[in-house]
């Protein structure tokens, strides 16, 4: 499959292969996709990158890797840093050059120049964020003249998340509720008064501390489920990055 106007070949995911129009025209791409759904490699890999369990399977995952929990600035930290550093000498300063933004994820599509100390502010600000420092309450603001990378900045480090969360070091996980049989509806409902206290939370002024099966029922209704690609981005929303030019 063509990339519009690039002439070259989408990037695609697992052992899709490359397809050109023509081989859409002869239906190639059936036989492609019959042969990919039958590799056990490729399915393997999908059930690892989706999935599913109880809360409780989730905490397993929590206690074998604690990094699971960590939030969007210290995961966008830890992805910068993953793609390993240099250092150089400029006018008697140590600069930082961080290969991340090289864009080695699309062979330097994307690459950011001659930005290495705008670049290293841009790091050290989520490095503080991501230890609690104070700036994880501010909104960044990448300012600029037009054609100063801006918006190329905010897409790789888009794409770094989305490509970050399909390793293990990166995996992501939100959850839901399931309950299809009504079984925890006395759980779930909205209380029938709007200042009505709660019932259904545990906290030192709630009444459900008396309910001891309170806690174990709601925990059973919970599904967890790992999350990768674009969806990885919209749940990282902790960290703001606004381009403006003046």
């Amino acid at each position: 499959m063509m990339g519009p106007g690039l002439g070259k070949p989408l990037r695609t995911e697992g052992n899709l292969g490359m397809m050109t129009p023509s081989d859409l025209a002869k239906g190639e791409s059936k036989k492609d996709w019959a042969k990919l759904l039958s590799d056990e490699k490729v399915l393997k890999e999908f059930r690892h990158l989706h999935w599913e369990g109880s809360f409780w399977e989730y905490l397993d995952i929590v206690k074998a890797n604690p990094a699971v929990c960590r939030n969007a600035f210290q995961r966008m930290y830890d992805l910068i840093q993953s793609w390993g550093t240099e250092t150089y000498i400029d006018y008697k300063k140590t600069v930082t050059h961080y290969k991340f933004f090289d864009d080695p994820i699309d062979g330097g599509r994307d690459a950011v120049f001659g930005l290495d100390v705008p670049l290293m502010k841009l790091v050290n600000f989520l490095k503080s964020a991501a230890m609690g420092y104070g700036t994880e309450k501010r909104v960044l603001l990448l300012h600029g003249p037009v054609g100063s990378a801006k918006s190329t900045i905010a897409r790789l480090l888009k794409k770094g998340v989305e490509n970050y969360s399909r390793t293990d070091a990166g995996a992501l996980y939100t959850y839901k509720w399931v309950d299809p049989e009504g079984k925890f509806k006395d759980l779930f409902a909205a209380p029938k008064k709007p200042n009505a206290p709660c019932t259904r939370t545990r906290s030192s002024s709630c009444p459900s501390r008396a309910e001891p099966g309170c806690w174990t029922r709601s925990t059973a209704a919970a599904r967890t489920k790992r999350v990768t690609g674009s969806a990885s981005w919209g749940i990282s929303t902790h960290t703001a990055a606004l381009s403006g030019t003046r």
